[in-house]
Parts: structure tokens; sequence; C-alpha cells
């Protein structure tokens, strides 16, 4: 794989952006109607129908004392002034909201335009009991009554990744499931159907690792699946070859590795995200991988092309001034959030990290770290801290799982969200976060 010449990773520059980080959600407290908010990780941050929601996840929590347990949560935040309040409570049972979507639907199951495109709200929450049942959970909302709907799929194991994709041929508006086990499900709108959704019982693709982002690239749909050693299908990236009946096609394979403590953590890609070929505009892909630790362009054109833009853990030892970084390097959980700043007007890529400072987790140096991917492909680094209500010493923010752009019109477009913490080897309680972030940077003319 070829490595960039855009920008040499020994001379990291600190985020132009000029974010200011603010805290604005704090675990261990009951919201305005009485219901309790806690939570080890945020696992994402969407904006629907002018609202925030963050999903919540109570995995490795050690319940002290007298702090209850709901399980896996959906909050829900009405203004950029408004606190945060539970929206959704599925059950004890589950433990991590692990995808959440907003999808947008045109046509039905048939390939009928709708008199009007249907916006609906999409999660998953997962039962972490109960792994091998051929059942996942999917819950839609309606934002008339602000019920969620259950609206099982025949998969195995709890979906991590959703994304929608009109079929060339077909002209069918699909929203598509990746799950933990491996599988690729489509849906498509149905009006009497549980939330509205009509599920395909048959996976379009299976027997991958997981399948942790899904994106469109040049109109054409991609999938990161999970290498697996013992699987007859590799995993890598994959092609939806669109069509009655459709196939997926392996385009890159990378390096299969297994963590040392035996998780599949090495061998998946996140966080795909089409972005502008520095060159000639056209689209090319934008993906993480923890091990060895790169963010990787793809390229269509010459013929799905990997091409390491910044290695993070050689970037992030310059930054921290040591001669080697050695701790994790997991980066864009979910996906690459792109933020048009309007004081500069250019377009950037943040991608959230999980990367620890090697001095001891004192404020500032345990708070969370980001990379933004410039339009002239140079990357920036940032750290997310809040001097005024820092992350407790002796703990570590860690992963930035989400960083979602605000959709309250007071905010001018110049306000971020993050969320996060990685429960991973607890136990942990009330550690989950979200910090506002204000972008300060202008123009030279403002």
């Amino acid at each position: 794989m070829d490595k960039p010449a855009q920008q040499s990773p020994l001379k990291p520059k600190p985020d132009s952006l000029g974010l200011e980080f603010t805290q604005d959600y704090k675990p261990g407290a009951y919201d305005d109607r009485r219901q309790w908010m806690g939570g080890t990780e945020v696992m994402g941050i969407v904006a629907h129908g002018g609202k925030l929601f963050a999903s919540l996840s109570y995995w490795f929590d050690t319940q002290p004392g007298a702090d209850p347990r709901p399980g896996a949560q959906v909050l829900r935040k009405d203004s950029a002034d408004g606190p945060w309040r539970v929206d959704a409570g599925f059950g004890e049972q589950y433990l991590r909201t692990e995808a959440m979507a907003p999808i947008t639907l045109t046509t039905d199951a048939a390939g009928n335009n709708l008199d009007a495109p249907v916006s609906l709200l999409v999660a998953s929450p997962f039962n972490f009991q109960d792994r091998t049942r051929n059942e996942t959970a999917v819950s839609v909302r309606d934002d008339d009554s602000a019920a969620w709907t259950p609206c099982k799929i025949e998969a195995m194991g709890g979906v991590r990744s959703f994304a929608t994709h009109a079929d060339k041929l077909t002209r069918v508006d699909h929203l598509f499931a990746g799950t933990w086990r491996g599988q690729i499900l489509r849906g498509a709108y149905d009006s009497g159907g549980p939330g509205r959704l009509r599920w395909d019982p048959t996976p379009e693709l299976s027997g991958t690792g997981r399948v942790m982002s899904i994106a469109e690239c040049g109109g054409d749909l991609y999938a990161a699946c999970g290498e697996k050693d013992e699987s007859p299908q590799p995993g890598g990236l994959f092609r939806r070859i669109d069509g009655p009946q459709p196939e997926w096609k392996q385009v890159y394979c990378w390096p299969y590795a297994k963590t040392p403590h035996g998780s599949d953590e090495w061998s998946i890609m996140r966080g795909l995200v089409a972005v502008p070929d520095l060159a000639d505009g056209h689209q090319v892909i934008l993906g993480t991988r923890a091990w060895p630790g790169v963010v990787e362009r793809v390229d269509p054109k010459k013929g799905h092309k990997a091409t390491v833009e910044v290695d993070i853990k050689t970037y992030f030892a310059a930054v921290f001034g040591i001669p080697a970084y050695t701790g994790p390097a997991l980066a864009s959980y979910n996906w690459i959030t792109p933020f048009t700043h309007p004081g500069t007007g250019e377009t950037v890529y943040l991608i959230g990290l999980w990367v620890s400072h090697p001095d001891p987790p004192q404020p500032p140096s345990n708070g969370a770290f980001y990379l933004v991917r410039r339009a002239d492909g140079a990357y920036e680094w940032g750290c997310i801290h809040d001097p005024a209500h820092p992350f407790p010493a002796g703990r570590r923010m860690r992963g930035a799982r989400a960083i979602c752009v605000s959709p309250f019109p007071e905010d001018q477009g110049r306000v971020l969200y993050f969320g996060g913490f990685d429960a991973w080897a607890g136990p942990h309680h009330n550690t989950a976060w979200i910090y506002k972030a204000v972008a300060t940077a202008r123009r030279p003319d403002q």
C-alpha cells in the first residue's frame, strides 16, 4: 500500500477549527420525567427531525450502590440549551444500543414512488446474553407519537451498521443492516409492516466478520466486513452489484490479524465515507483499521487500490513527543463525520479516536482525541477537554465514538457534539460522556 505525499506525519498540526469544548451530558442523574440516565458509553449521536439523539450503553456497568440499571437507552435533546432526556428504554436485557441511524426512503418494496419521502429513526439494541438466536432486535421511532416499534429481523447478533441505497436497476430504495455475525440484510418501506418496514428474511451476504460500516461511494454501495480466518467468506471491503439478484463482490482484502486477547478487533474496518479525490474530485472511500492503526483511502477508479493516508501510531508518537506509541489506535467507531465550517467554507472530515496519552490520567491528558482531515488531505489533531468540567483524574475518556453536527438553528452550523467512552474490560460506572464543541475559527475577512 502506498503512503501519501500530502503531509509528513512527523509534523502533526493542532486542530485549526478552534474547537472549544463544554460538558453537555454528565451521567448519573434523573431526567425531568424521573427516568434514570447513566451509562458506560455513548455509542452514537445523530440528528433527526431537528433534534439530537444519543444511544446509550450499560456494557460492563458495575451498578454500585442504589443506581438503577435500565439497559440500553436512547436519549433526546430538543434544543441547543435544552436538557438530555430519555426517549427510549429497551429493557435491562439489552446492554447496548449498538447502531442507530436516521434514514429516508422514497419508494416502497415494489419500487413505487411514495407520495412524500418517509424519514425514520432506526436503532438496534443488543442482548449480550442471547447472541446465538436467529433473531435481531430493530426498533423504529414514530415521530408523531414518539413511540418506538420493534420489528425483529432474522439475523444472528445485533446490528452494527445501517445505510440506505436505491438500487440502480430495480429503483427500489432499501435500508441495509450489517450485523455482528457477518450478515447484510435489506428492508424496504411497507406502510403496514412493523415500524413501516418489511425485511427480506434471506441475507444478501453472510459468513464474514462484523459488518461495521456501510456507505455509498460514486453511486455504489460498499460494506466493510470483518475478516475471519475460519470463515469460507474471508471478509474485507465489498461492493454491491445492483439488480434483481444482487451480489456482493470483494474488492479489497487487508492482512488478517487477531488481537492477543482473541477478539476480532484487528480484523475489521470502520467509518466508511466518500470523499473527493485530491486530483480530480471523483469519489474515493476513507476507512480506518485499528490494526495496524491507519486511516486508508480506497480508490474505485484504480481497482480499489488502498493508500495509507496517516499512520495513527506514528502520528501520535510525534504529537506526544515520544519515540514510539504502543497504545490503542482505534478510530471512527461508527462513521467519519463531514463538517462544512461556516466560518471558512471548507469541508473537513472528523475522525474520533481512542489513543492514550503516555502521561498519567490527569486533566487534560486524560481527554479523548480526534483527527481532522482537511480538504487538501492534510491531517490535524485535537483533544476533547473542558477545563471547567474535566474528566475525573485517574480515569481516561478513552474512545470518541460519535461526532455529530448540531441541527439546532441557533448554533448556526458552528457546533458539533462528541460522545463516547469505550467500556471494554470493565468494570465501569457512569463513564458515558457528551461534550459540545463550538468552532471558533473564521475566515480572514470576518
